[in-house]
């Protein structure tokens, strides 16, 4: 073999790379371009308290949208505190086609774990965050607060009777 067979083998394998990384760097950028524009700047700012990136979504309900943001928090980190901190952030940097009415955070620890809390808009001042129920179906109110539905039906009760007192058998 000559010397220009392996400079063109060179130039084949350095071609390669080079269309390799391109192409990684395509996918990463059109997987960008499909999620909401605030997950990757939840990344950027607190990726240190995450195990894996976030998700969000915004579904309609009537006339409101409502945003579920998924977070995957670290184990050390305080479930309460990261969804209170992650929520005001959506607050302040949600806009556009992502515009919410309220904001649903769940903390998901991967072990098969789930906590929901909404998280108050900011402009609604002194607002607590709120754990929801496992099962809680949620529906939003004209302030964009996610309140639990109220029960269709009422739960019957049977009254117990005192057992009465009767001789003792022999």
């Amino acid at each position: 073999m000559g010397k220009t067979n392996y400079v063109i083998l060179g130039i084949g394998l350095v071609a390669c790379v080079m269309l390799s990384l391109m192409m990684r760097h395509a996918v990463n950028v059109s997987q960008e371009r499909k999620i909401a524009p605030i997950v990757s700047q939840l990344v950027r700012q607190f990726g240190h308290r995450f195990a894996n990136p976030p998700t969000f979504k915004a579904r309609t309900v009537g006339s409101h949208r409502i945003g579920e943001l998924v977070v995957f928090p670290q184990l050390s980190t305080s479930k309460r505190r990261l969804a209170r901190t992650v929520g005001d952030y959506c607050w302040q940097n949600v806009d556009g086609e992502w515009q919410i009415d309220a904001l649903v955070v769940v903390c998901d620890d991967q072990l098969g774990r789930q906590v929901r809390f909404d998280v108050p808009s900011p402009k609604l001042l002194g607002a607590p965050i709120r754990e929801l129920g496992p099962n809680e179906e949620r529906e939003v109110r004209a302030v964009g607060r996610v309140e639990p539905a109220r029960p269709t039906s009422r739960p019957t009760s049977v009254p117990v009777q005192a057992p009465q007192n009767s001789a003792p058998a022999k």
